[in-house]
């Protein structure tokens, strides 16, 4: 790939209308949430006005609120007390069993919730069932879903218009309220569901920018490995003719951005140095020196001593290290390697002594 044609690839990259990352959730950092019991276990309890939460009948009027736009039937929906707590799988003919069941004075409402699977379940059955078992109240057929799909007899809500409807009606509530515990635990429910009924990061424009070039990115990520392993394998030839001894290097990535190892063998301790080429949060290039002080009070100071001119100091593994940060200029590859060689002088007169 020509050097102009790279240019005008990240060029193109960078005008892309990028999406704000998702916010993680506690459900994203390791709780089992996107599968659907959870889901419907969370929301029977904040769709119960008589649960411990303070939201009183707000979720559940966020939700009729929804089945009155999308339904062509006309609801005569006189209250929302609940005569029982919400019914979890609950048992119909043939041991088929429904996701969520409501039940007040004047009516019973049927919830099929579905995150990731197709609409499968025997709806006629449930319909049935409820029909015979509910005869005299008013009768409501839910199918929650991320489409929003519908079946005859059962209404379709989609997760987003029920997200969106529930923080309309909670606007007040989460402004204005005492904050506790449960708005925590519902905004937190409300991110996790938004981060899955809206899975993609990426716009259309941004997806069809990749695919549509591929074999350039592949020469990119080729092109980034040769310049890296070039500018190694020179500091490494330096490292080698200064200190007359057998280098030991890697390659490792923080953040993303690479970070060049190097060890002198000669060395009788694990004490080494990082070439960090970062540009994350403003950082450029820099230098951290690992001096190996095992927990020595009188090492530290030595090392401290030699690493004076350094612009911060920090101890890492349970003070087995003592680590330097040397902040470095722009890019300039002949000042780059010196200052490498430089500070493995002050690393190598620390191991002397």
């Amino acid at each position: 790939m020509k050097f102009e044609a790279l240019k005008t690839l990240i060029d193109e990259f960078e005008k892309l209308p990028f999406r704000e990352k998702k916010e993680e959730n506690i459900f994203t950092i390791g709780a089992r949430g996107h599968y659907e019991n959870p889901v419907s276990d969370l929301l029977a309890f904040f769709i119960n006005p008589s649960a411990a939460h303070p939201f009183k009948d707000k979720v559940l009027q966020a939700l009729f609120n929804c089945i009155k736009e999308e339904s062509e039937q006309q609801f005569n929906i006189v209250d929302t007390n609940l005569v029982t707590s919400p019914q979890r799988e609950q048992v119909t003919d043939n041991s088929k069993r429904i996701d969520l069941l409501l039940e007040s004075e004047n009516w019973v409402m049927l919830i099929e919730n579905k995150i990731y699977h197709y609409l499968d379940n025997p709806l006629d059955i449930y319909t049935a069932w409820a029909e015979r078992t509910y005869e005299s109240k008013e009768k409501i057929f839910l199918v929650l879903s991320i489409e929003g799909t519908k079946s005859e007899n059962w209404v379709g809500v989609s997760w987003k218009q029920f997200l969106d409807e529930i923080k309309k009606v909670m606007a007040d509530t989460f402004l204005f309220g005492e904050l506790n515990k449960w708005h925590v635990l519902l905004r937190e429910y409300i991110l996790h569901l938004e981060s899955i009924v809206s899975p993609t990061e990426y716009t259309q424009k941004e997806e069809e920018f990749f695919f549509d070039n591929l074999n350039n990115i592949k020469e990119i990520i080729e092109f980034r490995k040769s310049i890296i392993d070039s500018l190694q394998k020179e500091i490494v030839y330096r490292l080698e003719n200064e200190f007359k001894t057998e280098i030991t290097t890697s390659i490792e990535y923080w953040s993303g951005f690479p970070a060049l190892r190097f060890h002198l063998k000669k060395w009788r301790t694990e004490s080494d140095l990082v070439l960090c080429l970062a540009y994350e949060n403003g950082k450029k290039f820099h230098i951290n020196v690992h001096a190996y002080i095992n927990n020595d009070d009188s090492l530290t100071k030595k090392a401290d001593g030699i690493m004076r001119d350094s612009t911060k100091f920090w101890s890492e593994l349970k003070n087995t290290y003592r680590c330097f940060y040397f902040g470095l200029a722009d890019y300039d590859k002949s000042n780059l390697i010196e200052e490498v060689i430089n500070k493995a002088r002050l690393l190598d007169c620390y191991e002397i002594n």
